[in-house]
């Protein structure tokens, strides 16, 4: 396995542990990867919650990647704090599925993009939810 150009710093090791592991999982599987991470060292969740969304999350968009040309192979994934919540937004190709509406009219499969965005650490029940 190739070490990653850029190791994770978002500013929570075990959440940086997760991302650079499925990060590097990724780009062996072809698939282009940008994240971009600020995450304060404490949060309302526990880590071990965080790293189970973080890690599903990545794995589902590895998964959406397969079957498409690796010249079309990405996720993004941003995460940042929203006054007392965490965001995470997961973007990636896929190479089928539910497809998105571009234009009023579905996109091609290798134009369709899934975002999952939402975590919310401001109260107990955190929830994930995805955009539309």
């Amino acid at each position: 396995m190739k070490a990653l150009d850029t190791p994770i710093k978002s500013g929570n090791a075990m959440a940086d542990a997760i991302l650079s592991s499925k990060m590097s999982l990724a780009q062996a599987h072809g698939i282009d990867v940008r994240v971009d991470a600020h995450i304060p060292i404490k949060l309302r969740i526990s880590e071990l919650d965080l790293c189970c969304v973080l890690g599903n999350l990545f794995d589902n968009a590895i998964e959406a990647n397969d079957g498409l040309p690796e010249a079309d192979r990405m996720i993004r994934v941003y995460m940042d704090m929203k006054g007392t919540q965490l965001y995470i937004s997961f973007t990636n190709a896929s190479s089928g599925g539910k497809q998105r509406k571009v234009g009023g009219a579905s996109a091609p499969p290798n134009q369709t993009r899934g975002t999952v965005s939402g975590w919310s650490t401001s109260t107990r029940s955190s929830r994930l939810r995805a955009a539309t």
